[in-house]
């Protein structure tokens, strides 16, 4: 395309509004008929109007279709969509800004041809007026073949078989659809590329190609799709010569006979994963049985077990055992201090685990079962945020199912392993189910150990009853009462105090595994300490953690 004002064979026309580019010292007239005699030189049609649509000169070619048209309207000679003498199209008439290009359209002629028309404006130095230069360029004969190959590729993309088209070299110029769909490259990734990159098939595609560009192959061809994945076809290649028996290039038809090749292959595989699917079958059924028989194990371990200790120990040893597992756990939770402990364990590294490990609620994939009361399973611990290392090595899987009782959070059944996705939809089930075993079975111990725990307690409470009934020796009274107490809580030591009459002291006269020498001739104010404050609002205090007590200091 050419620039604005601008023709093949010439320079760009003058412009009248700066001094520089004066026509001189050529005559304006021969400046023009110069002009003209370019446009009579040009193969194409030219027609030279001014601003009122008067033709004021027309080539030979233009001549030889229109004859002298000059001093007429274009309108007239024309007619291309006219209304009111004027072409509603026309640049000039529209004010088409020339500044930006030429205006450039197709229109299609009164006898039926396909034209191109390029309209420019020049200013004559000679006549001081804007001409306006319209080129028309017949493109009949190429709009016809355009058609004719839209309407050949349209025919061809209808085919069941897959075709392509080869140059010279061996590199494609078409394919159709169904090309596309066999080999997974589409006409725009193929443009440049040979048969052999559109193949995979660099040992035998060189072969073909040189038999199809002359006298044609036939036989049978396999390649890679874009995918990665293989296929079969019959290939009828054949040469494309012009009139005169030059080679053009090549047309090769595939016919895809993947079904056909791979039908026995697929047979094979079916086969083989049918028997492999029984045989993972038949060990899925015995790994129920197994389970099922654990599960029976368990049951009669919970129900004949009431001490919570012993039966945590078995539990985990029983599901470690039966089902194989690396790491099996028992982690309670501690209402007063809200956080969990662990409780029991067994597996591989076990002992590595501290027996004093405590856990926070909504720490790690156990801390987030407890907190959320729902069964959590990691199939890969490394990429869980939630997972917390500890001192077990080589876990990959993790599953912690809670235990609970209505609705109450007793504890939480954790399962490790050393493989990635090790846990199955039915490992959840059975361990859920385990686990609401479990939590009756807690219940009805934890029962149990109160009813003991409490005859217990009223048996020393009888027993220190007698004592001060039957003894009159107060320090004899209060130190069998200091024995029991400790007894009575399973402590290791224990002191019984006295107020000072008169006085916020307190005298501990009663001490129970406590070197006496220690305390004896001391007293204590009763407005410090955790025996101070249980005396200052009289009431018990329990503290587990004497040390981060404020009052324990």
């Amino acid at each position: 395309m050419t620039p604005s004002g601008a023709f093949p064979g010439m320079l760009t026309p003058p412009n009248p509004n700066n001094p520089l580019d004066d026509p001189e010292p050529v005559e304006a007239g021969e400046f023009r008929h110069s002009m003209f005699a370019v446009f009579d030189s040009l193969a194409d049609g030219v027609i030279v109007v001014a601003k009122n649509g008067a033709i004021e000169f027309v080539n030979s070619r233009m001549k030889s279709t229109l004859g002298d048209v000059v001093g007429k309207r274009c309108s007239e000679v024309l007619g291309c969509g006219k209304v009111d003498g004027a072409c509603p199209s026309c640049p000039v008439n529209v004010d088409w800004d020339f500044g930006k290009g030429p205006n450039e359209r197709r229109v299609q002629t009164a006898d039926g041809r396909t034209v191109d028309l390029v309209v420019t404006k020049l200013f004559d130095p000679k006549t001081k007026r804007d001409l306006f230069v319209c080129v028309s360029h017949d493109v009949t004969q190429r709009v016809e073949a355009e058609d004719r190959l839209g309407i050949m590729t349209a025919s061809f993309d209808q085919m069941s078989e897959a075709m392509c088209v080869a140059d010279p070299e061996g590199r494609l110029i078409y394919v159709n659809k169904a090309y596309v769909q066999l080999t997974g490259y589409d006409e725009k990734q193929v443009s440049g590329l040979s048969m052999t990159d559109t193949t995979n098939s660099s040992g035998t595609m060189p072969t073909i190609m040189k038999a199809a560009q002359t006298n044609g192959w036939h036989g049978e061809m396999t390649g890679l799709r874009r995918d990665g994945t293989r296929y079969y076809v019959q290939v009828e290649a054949l040469p494309v010569k012009s009139e005169k028996g030059r080679l053009l290039g090549s047309v090769g038809i595939l016919h895809d006979v993947s079904r056909q090749k791979t039908e026995k292959v697929e047979y094979e595989k079916y086969t083989s994963e049918l028997e492999s699917k029984m045989e993972a079958r038949t060990v899925e059924l015995a790994r129920r049985v197994s389970q099922l028989t654990t599960i029976n194990k368990i049951g009669r371990v919970v129900t004949s077990i009431l001490d919570i200790d012993e039966l945590m120990t078995e539990l985990v040893k029983s599901i470690s055992q039966g089902f194989g597992y690396r790491h099996v756990a028992m982690i309670m939770m501690d209402k007063e201090r809200g956080d969990l402990f662990f409780k029991a364990g067994y597996g591989w590294h076990m002992d590595a685990v501290p027996k004093d490990l405590r856990i926070k609620l909504k720490e790690g994939i156990i801390g987030h079962a407890a907190y959320f009361g729902e069964t959590l399973v990691s199939a890969d611990v490394e990429s869980d945020p939630r997972y917390v290392r500890r001192d077990l090595i080589g876990t990959k899987s993790e599953l912690s199912a809670p235990v609970m009782f209505r609705g109450e959070i007793l504890g939480v059944l954790d399962i490790q392993s050393d493989l990635k996705d090790a846990f199955t939809r039915n490992d959840v089930s059975v361990i859920e189910m385990i686990a609401d075993m479990l939590a009756t079975a807690l219940t009805n111990a934890r029962v149990y150990t109160e009813a003991k725990e409490r005859e217990a307690a009223l048996s020393v409470l009888d027993r220190i009853s007698k004592q001060i009934s039957y003894r009159l020796e107060p320090t004899v009274v209060l130190d069998q009462v200091a024995r029991d107490a400790a007894s009575l809580l399973k402590a290791d030591k224990a002191m019984v105090g006295l107020i000072e009459p008169g006085t916020e002291t307190l005298r501990y006269v009663a001490p129970y595994r406590i070197d006496k020498s220690k305390v004896q001739g001391q007293t204590f104010s009763t407005k410090v300490g955790i025996s101070g404050r249980s005396l200052r609002y009289l009431k018990a205090e329990v503290v587990n953690d004497y040390m981060a007590d404020p009052d324990g200091q």
